[in-house]
């Protein structure tokens, strides 16, 4: 191979060359944009600077076929917004920005060391912009997800807040990329300034003894002040209030006649501002000259269905790092979509040094930051096409028809897709050794040849019996997947039998379970044709937390109510399986409203079906599911 002498290159070159050791694939950020970006001085105050940035951001979305619209605000700043669909409100909503605090010339000079990339944005907040930029091209026709790319985050963000004013706004859910490494972040503080003025008699300082010292007034103002203001908890989730900038005087050896203080109140209460003022207007002497807002506290559920998922998919992302679910003590743009009742939550990549020297970002964790976006914003979605003849709900074989064919063996599910059934639905439990079996019951008494406890019976020892109606062992979850492996014309709920079971699961054993039913769905079947599904809430919650993007529903044993519906959504449900009987059509709006889909259960002849159909239902469980279709078929 020919030699490169570096030393002969110039910058623009040796970055390329860098950026292509670091192996660069489809699913990586830009980084030569990136590198361009980090290039323009775009400060917060030089408007026509950040406005190149936004240009050129703009420049390079438009070349990959994301639609863009402009927004200008009444100082000149032009405002960003782009968007998967082109349309002004998406699901989801990103919020970056691409201008940033001063900066000595030289570092708005990228250079690249390994997987770090150093300039004055590089971690608040090109990075992200770069992450967004990423997520837009990925996921363009694939997911609705616009991102406001802000141009004066750093002097109060007032751009994000007049972009939603004019109506680019989330449906779902809110997502400011700016902070946060690994963790996220689901609170901010409120923040305000209040500036104090304290009057005296001024004169000179050799009479001082005769005059009234506004300074002294001032600490002594303060310190009443502070004495009777609760005192913030040790983790920092309080109503802080705290004296930022002094002004008095303006000679040596001269009182003037007033002085000022500048409290900087760092909120949790919506309130606490006026608090503040009410208290500083009792203090003899003081006066209250100015009052600046910067934004009200922002807290959000923290146990919301799509935070949980959000968490749970970057910890499973990093599983060794730990990311918390936090508070934020400091303020980022979260604060102009506090009131649209939404969940908002503040994520970040890694990096350093912000707004200081040697500022850093990690761009092989902004890949990282993308995937982990784009896998949250685009979960997969289930084969929710399929339906029966006359738009009817699609009907699920219940055990693989057990009511005409032997209970949960590999020949019954072979039969039924043989004979034009396309859903599926069948029972999973652990053997002692941990082997996944296909078996309703707890025990094997029932519908079997034998009898024992499946969980406390080794695999070896189950597959020694029959399932009664046929000559067939317990299969493995293996074995009956493998009838529907390559297969995109299917859909099957696959149940966790592990809440139902005379031996205990314990959380590892839990964990364990859920994680080998995942691996075995996702190695074998088509993404979108199967959910997991449970009649208790404890194997849900732990499949959501080894799978984030598991698609998950909640089997009621009773009608369809708003309390089954609250508690699908709690642990980020997509489907709901009440029982028919008593189960009403205003209910079923109310969960498809909710984003479920909804299977009743059973539908056993035609009739069943049709009245399904007329409640709204989407699937339909039947142990009888050939005699249905049958049924179906027959139609004049």
């Amino acid at each position: 191979m020919k030699s490169v002498n570096f030393c002969s290159l110039n910058a623009g070159l040796l970055f390329a060359l860098v950026l292509a050791a670091t192996g660069t694939n489809e699913a990586a950020i830009d980084r030569g944009f990136l590198k361009d970006l980090l290039e323009i001085p775009s400060v917060t105050a030089d408007i026509p600077a950040v406005n190149r940035a936004i240009d050129f951001t703009r420049a390079r979305l438009e070349k990959d076929g994301i639609a863009c619209r402009v927004e200008t605000d009444a100082e000149g700043h032009r405002i960003l917004w782009a968007s998967t669909d082109g349309e002004k409100v998406a699901d989801y909503v990103l919020a970056v920005h691409v201008d940033v605090v001063p900066a000595e010339a030289s570092q708005f000079k990228a250079r690249v060391e390994g997987d770090r990339i150093f300039a004055r944005g590089a971690h608040d907040c090109k990075g992200n912009v770069a992450i967004a930029c990423d997520v837009l091209r990925r996921l363009k026709g694939k997911a609705s997800v616009g991102v406001i790319f802000a141009a004066n985050e750093e002097l109060g963000g007032s751009t994000t807040r007049v972009m939603v004013e004019r109506g680019y706004r989330p449906r779902r859910m809110a997502l400011v990329v700016d902070a946060g490494d690994y963790g996220v972040f689901y609170a901010q503080k409120g923040n305000c300034y209040i500036t104090v003025r304290a009057k005296g008699k001024g004169g000179h300082s050799s009479l001082a003894f005769l005059l009234d010292n506004p300074i002294e007034r001032l600490m002594k103002g303060y310190e009443e002040f502070r004495a009777s203001w609760p005192a913030v908890p040790k983790d920092g989730w309080g109503d802080l209030v705290v004296p930022t900038v002094i002004g008095a005087g303006q000679a040596e050896n001269a009182i003037p006649d007033t002085a000022e203080m500048v409290l900087n109140v760092r909120s949790v209460t919506p309130d606490a501002p006026e608090r503040v003022i009410e208290r500083l207007k009792k203090i003899k002497g003081f006066e209250v000259v100015k009052v600046r807002s910067t934004g009200r506290p922002m807290a959000s559920d923290p146990n919301d269905p799509e935070i949980q998922r959000l968490f749970a998919e970057r910890r499973s992302r990093w599983p060794d790092k730990k990311g918390e679910l936090a508070r934020m003590l400091a303020i980022t743009d979260a604060r102009h979509f506090a009131d649209l009742k939404i969940p908002v939550v503040i994520i970040g990549s890694v990096g350093g040094n912000a707004h200081g020297r040697g500022e850093w970002g990690d761009m092989e964790n902004m890949d990282e930051n993308a995937d982990s976006l784009v896998a949250f914003l685009a979960p997969c979605k289930l084969n929710d096409r399929l339906r029966e003849k006359g738009d009817r709900p699609l009907v699920l074989a219940h055990r693989g028809g057990c009511g005409e064919r032997a209970d949960n063996v590999v020949s019954s599910f072979r039969a039924a897709l043989d004979a034009g059934v396309r859903g599926f639905e069948f029972d999973i439990r652990f053997s002692r050794d941990r082997r996944l079996v296909v078996m309703h019951d707890k025990t094997i008494d029932r519908t079997t040849n034998g009898k024992g406890v499946v969980e406390a019976m080794d695999y070896a020892d189950l597959r020694k019996f029959r399932v009664n109606r046929s000559d067939e062992p317990l299969p493995t979850l293996e074995e009956v997947l493998e009838v529907f492996k390559g297969r995109k014309d299917v859909f099957i709920e696959l149940e966790m039998k592990a809440v139902w079971s005379d031996v205990a699961y314990t959380d590892e054993m839990m964990e364990a379970y859920c994680r080998a039913i995942s691996d075995t769905a996702k190695r074998m079947l088509e993404p979108g044709t199967f959910s997991y599904t449970a009649c208790g809430m404890r194997a849900l919650e732990v499949m959501r937390a080894v799978a984030p993007q598991a698609p998950l529903g909640l089997i009621m044993i009773h009608p369809l109510d708003a309390k089954g519906i609250a508690e699908a959504k709690r642990v980020g449900c997509v489907t709901i399986a009440p029982i028919m009987k008593g189960s009403t059509k205003e209910m079923v709006d109310a969960a498809h409203a909710a984003g479920l889909s909804v299977n009743l259960w059973h539908a056993e002849n035609l009739a069943l079906l049709d009245k399904a159909k007329a409640l709204g239902a989407d699937r339909c469980t039947s142990n009888y599911p050939v005699r249905v279709l049958n049924e179906i078929n027959q139609e004049k």
